[in-house]
């Protein structure tokens, strides 16, 4: 993988999280794991610009590019 290190990526705040992950776990295989997560049952419309900042993170995560050298 070329570009491994610029897709890890983790936001967390008071009301959720959002974390990415991406490693190469043996010869084949590569592994990507994304959690979402939202800590409380209500968001208060006061604080909702705090779950967008969850959003954009995971809105931007999702259009990136993993980069494989072949060998």
């Amino acid at each position: 993988m070329i570009n491994d290190k610029t897709l890890q990526s983790g936001y967390d705040n008071e009301y959720g999280s959002y974390n990415l992950s991406v490693k190469k776990t043996d010869e084949k295989t590569i592994t990507l794991v994304s959690v979402y997560t939202i800590k409380k049952d209500m968001i208060p419309a006061d604080k909702y610009n705090l779950l967008k900042e969850i959003n954009n993170h995971w809105d931007n995560s999702k259009d990136s590019k993993l980069m494989i050298r072949k060998h």
